[in-house]
This record gives C-alpha cells, sequence and structure tokens, in this order.
C-alpha cells in the first residue's frame, strides 16, 4: 500500500492505494557455479528478492499547483544493520515528490539498478546510483539520512553519518551529478544509506526522490575489476582520456567509445551485467561489443559502445567478475555533457508571398 498526500491547492487531500503484486525476481548475487543455492532457496549464500508492485491513481481531475507526495513504508529494517540505531524498530520508509506547480506533465526519475549490494571487505568498490529520466531534466544528487516517517529522521550510530555511512580505508567519494559512489569498506557490516534526487526544469525544482539502499560487506577472497582507461572515439580513432567518464558532444551527434577493464585474478572472468546497468534502458538502441579475453593477456577486456543520438544524460554500465560463491560487481556512472558550441536555434520559419525565408524568434 502506497500513500498519497496532496499540498498547496490540494491541501487535505489524502489516500491510500492497494498495489498489486506483479513479478517476485532473485537478485543475481551468486556465481553462476552456486546458482540456486541462495538463502531464497535454502542454501548458505546470501539471497534476495525484488519484488513489484504496480497501481494506478488517476489524478487527472485536479487543477495544477498541486504538490504529490507518494511514500511507502514498511516494518521492520533488518536487524543486522550496523550503522543505524535500533534498526529493528525502526521503518523503512522512502517517498518521491511532485512539485506540480504549472507542469502540464512529468515522469519521475527511476532508478536502472538494483539496491543490493555484496561487495568484499578491503576491496575498492564502485557502484552507480544512475537514474533514467525520460523528459531530459537536470538531476542533482545527494547522501541524506534514512527516515522511519515523513520527516522523521533515523539516529546513527556513534562514528557514522550521512555522508559517512560506513567504515572504509579512506572515507565515501559521492558524485552529485551522477550519483556514483566509490569507497573501500573495512570490516565485516551491514549499512544502509538513503540517495536523494532532486529533479530541475529550467532552473526551477519540480520534483524529489528518494531511494533506500543496503550494502552487505563479507569477508571474501577476491580482488575487484577495475576500470583502466577510457576512450572517446573520434573519426575512428580512440583518443584517451584517463578514467573520466564524462563525455562532451553535442545532443543528436553519435557517441562511439571505448572502455579497458582488467581483474588480477586469473580464475575470475569479466562479463557485462545488465542488472546492475542503466544503459540499456536510456539507449535501448545502443550498439555494445566486449572482447573477452584479449589475446595475449589475463583477464583484460575491451567494451566499444556506439550511442547514436545522444542526449544531454546519465548512464552507468556495470560488470561482473562472476568470482564464486559471490561475484564482485562494479559499476560506474556516466555523465554526457554539450560542448561550448553546440548551437541551438529556437523560433519560428515563416514564408512571405514572394518566396523570401526570415525567422521570427
Amino acid at each position: 500500500i502506497i500513500n498519497i498526500v496532496g499540498a498547496n491547492t490540494c491541501s487535505g487531500f489524502v489516500q491510500s492505494l492497494p498495489l498489486n503484486l506483479t513479478s517476485i525476481i532473485e537478485i543475481p548475487i551468486a556465481c553462476n557455479a552456486f546458482a540456486g543455492q541462495s538463502s531464497c532457496n535454502g542454501g548458505a549464500i546470501p539471497g534476495y528478492q525484488e519484488n513489484i508492485y504496480t497501481g494506478i491513481l488517476d489524478m487527472s481531475a485536479f487543477s495544477t499547483g498541486c504538490t504529490w507526495t507518494i511514500s511507502y513504508s514498511s516494518c521492520c529494517r533488518n536487524a543486522a544493520i550496523t550503522n543505524l540505531d535500533n534498526p529493528s524498530g525502526q521503518n523503512l520508509y522512502i517517498e518521491t515528490t511532485l512539485l506540480d506547480g504549472n507542469i502540464v506533465c512529468n515522469s519521475s526519475p527511476s532508478f536502472a539498478n538494483i539496491p543490493i549490494f555484496v561487495v568484499c571487505d578491503s576491496i575498492p568498490q564502485s557502484i552507480s546510483n544512475s537514474i533514467i529520466e525520460p523528459d531530459g531534466d537536470s538531476l542533482v544528487y545527494s547522501l541524506v539520512t534514512p527516515l522511519t516517517d515523513q520527516n522523521i529522521l533515523i539516529n546513527y550510530m556513534p562514528g557514522f553519518s550521512a555522508t559517512s555511512p560506513l567504515n572504509t580505508l579512506s572515507g565515501v567519494s559521492f558524485n552529485a551529478q551522477n550519483g556514483q559512489l566509490n569507497f573501500t569498506p573495512t570490516t565485516n557490516q551491514v549499512v544502509v544509506m538513503d540517495i536523494f534526487v532532486e529533479e530541475y526544469r529550467a532552473a526551477v525544482l519540480i520534483g524529489q526522490t528518494r531511494r533506500t539502499m543496503q550494502v552487505v560487506v563479507t569477508s571474501c577472497n577476491n580482488n575487484s575489476l577495475s576500470l583502466d582507461n577510457v576512450s572517446k572515439v573520434v573519426a575512428g580513432v580512440p583518443q584517451s582520456q584517463g578514467t573520466s567518464t564524462v563525455f562532451n558532444a553535442c545532443p543528436g551527434e553519435d557517441l562511439h567509445f571505448q572502455l579497458n577493464l582488467s581483474d588480477i585474478d586469473p580464475i575470475d572472468s569479466l562479463s557485462l551485467s545488465a542488472d546492475y546497468s542503466s544503459l540499456f534502458q536510456a539507449y535501448p538502441n545502443a550498439s555494445v561489443h566486449l572482447t573477452y579475453p584479449i589475446i595475449g593477456t589475463t583477464n583484460v577486456a575491451l567494451l566499444d559502445v556506439t550511442i547514436p543520438a545522444i542526449q544531454n544524460n546519465v548512464f552507468s554500465i556495470a560488470f561482473s567478475d562472476n568470482s564464486c560463491p559471490i561475484a564482485s560487481f562494479q559499476s560506474f556512472g556516466f555523465s554526457i555533457l554539450p560542448t561550448n558550441n553546440c548551437a541551438t536555434i529556437t523560433g519560428r520559419v515563416a514564408i512571405d508571398t514572394s518566396n523570401n525565408c526570415f525567422a521570427s524568434p
């Protein structure tokens, strides 16, 4: 059941909407050799399920100027959580807010990957919180304190905070432009963190979305794969930009780039992970080719990607090292920003009786 609360011109509106369970999917945590041996199936490997609920609420009868807060709450959180005070006594609470104003139509941004990560102690981790934003609105990401109910914060255990939610070797790096999260965890721990996304259109805040993510840190004998180089291909020639994941391009252009990856564990094998990637949702017509292994090397891969008619957008690409029993997933966020020479022409074109063409702004 989700709750809908109205404000501004719809102040006083409150409604609960029952949702229908449409699917149950087990999240792939174990490697292929241990598939079917998770705790979801009575095994010892950590297992998690994604339950998808859907429902329809018709708001067309309401006038513009409403603010809608749509929320979900469930008791109670995981008792094994180590960074929150009294976790089993706290609700899981998430919400999205639509600041309607005079906006005729708006689609809330949606996270493209699964909010459960099982990672190895003392191994660098890259987690993308990439979002699908169909309207092309600007997004700003931040790490915030989890809630137990609307506007009610959960206290952290001593030593933790919204921007420092887990024990790490050298802190947490978080990118406010694309939601990329990087850290090297220390000690076994179960960590909850909330990702807060603000949506802007023409510099006006029109929506907010909150998501809860859980990271399980465990001891395992595995090294993470690494992104070694990013190259933008121009006129058929790869041009290295180091490990920068920002591409400068004009909307409507084709984007061609390559990624070089490696893994120092010789028994691992590298593959793309669609479950933790948003590329295929943001650009379903993208051409992707993975060359692995590269002849004469050990665990080195080359990913070649071509995206036709790009937009100013963010997306993620994730990889698995297929380590057993628990595979390591690394997801990398990418941003497409316009170059200084991109031109935007607005106005109307008319033709007079003399067949002379002129532009009217």
